[in-house]
């Protein structure tokens, strides 16, 4: 029928095998409940980042059950980051802006996250010296490797898109 071709022509064909048969599935019956609310891909952009940043600030407090919603709120805004694409995509509102924000809240919501995790097990572990310090190293790591990624994009393929890099 015309719906399922509509959203066929939604598919990723850069999408990794995580992204292809976890969360797509999910965020495509997201996308399907979405699509027909005046809302914008920006603004579920938007949404998924303050979801992900109340899920690290949960993950970050020291507890078990914040450890636990933390974790799960984080998840469910990685299901609900496939569908501003899927959203663009079908109601032709794209644009590199978006793009842009997609990635930006995906990048900081991933290294928050390991920041939150890093901090869930100082509060654990307040006499072990070498948390704060891998915290540290880590992040400064992480962020180095996301900015190579992206110096290459931008600068040697002359792309900003982060799904251009695979299979080059």
């Amino acid at each position: 029928d015309a719906r399922r071709m509509l959203f066929g022509l939604i598919v990723k064909h850069e999408d990794g095998p995580v992204t292809r048969w976890i969360y797509r599935p999910v965020s495509r019956v997201m996308t399907a409940g979405l699509v027909h609310l005046p809302i914008t891909p920006n603004q579920v952009s938007i949404f998924v980042g303050l979801l992900g940043l109340f899920g690290c600030w949960l993950t970050a407090r020291g507890d078990f059950t914040g450890l636990w919603l933390g974790a799960l709120l984080v998840l469910v805004a990685g299901f609900i980051d496939g569908c501003d694409g899927e959203i663009a995509r079908l109601k032709l509102q794209f644009s590199p802006i978006g793009a842009w924000l997609d990635t930006i809240v995906d990048e900081a919501t991933t290294t928050i996250y390991l920041i939150a995790i890093g901090l869930h097990t100082h509060h654990r572990l307040p006499d072990a010296r070498w948390v704060l310090p891998s915290i540290a190293i880590g992040t400064v790591a992480y962020l180095a490797s996301v900015y190579c990624i992206y110096w290459f994009l931008i600068v040697v393929s002359k792309t900003g898109n982060s799904q251009h890099y695979v299979g080059r």
